[in-house]
C-alpha cells in the first residue's frame, strides 16, 4: 500500500477502505508520510469528500492514534464548530459546572476567521491550559469544570492534521471537520456531548443543508460509540456579541454575566438547558429554570473565577472588566446613515480583525480587535457610534469604507433571529 495510490483513489472520487485510512493516519503520525503528502489528500477529501463510513474510520483512526481518557463520574461536553464572538464554552461550563454537572472541556486555538477559546483564556493572565491529565481531572473533580488545551497524548493525528488544514483551506470540510470534533470528544472521556453546528457567513458552514449533513454525521458516529449525542442547528450570520478579538470577546462574556442582554448569552442559556435535559433527564421547564436561578445568584459568574484560579489565571477582568479597555488605542467608526440595524456581517468584521492581527508588530495579538456599539435591531443616526477598533495601527479610507459596509440599515426594526433551527438527538 502506497500513500500516492489513496490520494490518486480519492482523486478519482473513489471511496476509501479503513485499512487504507488507518495506514495514512497512522504513517503520517509515525513521519513515513510527509505534510506535503497528507496535504494532497486532505484537499482530495475537500474537493470529493467521504461517505459516511469513510468519516466514521477516519474519526476512529484519529482517536486511536492517542490515549482516551476515562473518568469515574458521568461527564459532560459540548462543542461548538466555530463561529464570530463564539465565546459560549466560557459561560457555558461554567453554568454547568455550577449545577453539580462534571464538564472535562478540551478546546483548541483559532481556526481560520474564528477566535478560539485557548486564546480568550490566555486573556486571563496566567492561565495554564497545558496541564496534566491527572491535574485536569482532579480541577473537574473538584469544582465542577475545567477548560484545557488538547494534550500531547490525544488524537494525536487530529493535532497534526488541524493545523495543516488551515494551511491547506480544508478548513470547511464536512468530513474533515466531523472526523476532527469527535475524534477529540471519543478520547476525552464524555458520556453526554452537545453539538452547536453554526451556519451562515460567519461560520465554516455556509448552508443549513450542509450543516444538518454535518450534524447528523457527528450525532450518528457518537452513537456508535454509546455516547449521548445531539446537535443543534444555530444561526451565525451575525456577531453573538458586541466584541470580536480575544480581548474584546472576553470583555463581552463578562458584560453578559453582570446582566448585558446578548445573542451569546441567549444562545448560552439555550445550550445550558439543553445538556441540563440530555444528562439529567429534566424537563425543559426544570432546566431552564435552574439556569435562570444560577444567572441570577451569580453563581456563574463565581464558577468562573474558581476555574480560572485553578489553572492558575488572574480574576481581575471577571471583577472589572473595564480593566481590559484601560489605556487600549482606540479608534471610533461612525454613521454616515440613519435607520434600524437589520444586519452586521459577521465575516466582514472577522476578517477585519484577522487583518489587523496579522498586521499589528504587537508580540500580543489578542489586544487588536472591535467592539461594537450597537446590535441587532438598535436603531441609529448618522454619526452615532457603531464600533470601536483597537488598534495602534492607523485605518486607511478603504478600510473603514469595508467596516461600514458590514452595517446594513432598514426604515423597520428586524425581526429577532431564531437562534437554535433544529435539534437533532441520536
Amino acid at each position: 500500500m502506497r500513500i500516492y495510490e489513496i490520494i490518486d483513489k480519492k482523486r478519482q472520487k473513489i471511496e476509501l477502505t479503513k485499512p487504507e485510512i488507518y495506514f495514512a493516519v497512522e504513517n503520517f503520525v509515525s513521519g513515513k508520510i510527509d505534510e506535503a503528502e497528507m496535504a494532497s489528500l486532505l484537499t482530495a477529501i475537500t474537493i470529493n469528500g467521504m461517505n459516511f463510513d469513510e468519516t466514521y474510520y477516519l474519526t476512529k483512526a484519529l482517536q486511536n492514534s492517542g490515549e482516551t481518557l476515562s473518568f469515574d463520574y458521568e461527564v459532560v461536553d459540548k462543542h461548538s464548530t466555530g463561529g464570530v464572538s463564539d465565546s459560549t464554552t466560557l459561560l457555558i461550563v461554567p453554568v454547568l459546572a455550577s449545577l453539580g454537572l462534571k464538564v472535562a472541556k478540551m478546546s483548541g486555538k483559532s481556526l481560520g476567521h474564528t477566535g478560539g477559546t485557548l486564546d480568550k483564556l490566555s486573556v486571563f493572565e496566567g492561565y495554564n491550559y497545558n496541564i496534566s491529565i491527572d491535574k485536569f481531572k482532579k480541577i473537574v473533580a473538584k469544582i465542577g469544570g475545567s477548560i484545557i488545551g488538547q494534550t500531547d497524548n490525544i488524537a494525536v493525528a487530529d493535532k497534526k492534521i488541524y493545523d495543516l488544514r488551515s494551511k491547506t483551506a480544508s478548513v470547511s470540510s464536512i468530513p474533515l471537520i466531523a472526523s476532527s470534533v469527535m475524534s477529540k470528544k471519543l478520547a476525552s472521556g464524555a458520556n453526554t456531548i452537545l453539538l452547536d453546528v453554526k451556519y451562515g457567513k460567519g461560520a465554516f458552514i455556509k448552508t443549513k443543508a450542509e450543516a444538518e449533513t454535518l450534524a447528523k454525521y457527528m450525532v450518528k458516529i457518537g452513537k456508535l460509540d454509546g455516547k449521548k449525542t445531539w446537535a443543534v442547528i444555530t444561526n451565525m450570520n451575525v456577531p453573538l456579541a458586541k466584541g470580536i478579538g480575544s480581548a474584546y470577546e472576553v470583555y463581552s462574556l463578562v458584560k453578559a454575566l453582570d446582566g448585558e442582554q446578548s445573542l451569546l448569552l441567549d444562545i448560552s442559556k439555550k445550550l445550558s438547558v439543553l445538556l441540563l435535559m440530555m444528562s439529567g433527564n429534566l424537563n425543559q421547564v426544570d432546566a431552564t429554570n435552574k439556569v435562570k436561578k444560577a444567572f441570577a445568584e451569580n453563581s456563574v459568574k463565581e464558577k468562573l473565577k474558581e476555574i480560572v484560579l485553578a489553572h492558575g489565571g488572574s480574576v481581575k477582568f471577571i471583577d472589572n472588566p473595564d480593566l481590559i479597555l484601560q489605556g487600549k488605542a482606540s479608534i471610533s467608526i461612525k454613521s454616515k446613515k440613519q435607520g434600524y440595524i437589520s444586519n452586521i456581517d459577521a465575516l466582514k468584521l472577522a476578517n477585519f480583525v484577522m487583518e489587523l492581527k496579522e498586521n499589528t508588530g504587537n508580540e500580543n495579538k489578542n489586544h487588536e480587535g472591535v467592539l461594537l456599539n450597537i446590535q441587532l435591531g438598535d436603531f441609529v443616526n448618522i454619526d452615532d457610534e457603531l464600533l470601536k477598533v483597537y488598534s495602534k495601527m492607523s485605518l486607511s479610507f478603504q478600510q473603514i469604507e469595508n467596516i461600514l459596509s458590514a452595517f446594513e440599515f432598514s426604515k423597520r426594526r428586524p425581526a429577532p433571529i431564531k437562534l437554535i433551527e433544529k435539534i437533532i438527538k441520536s
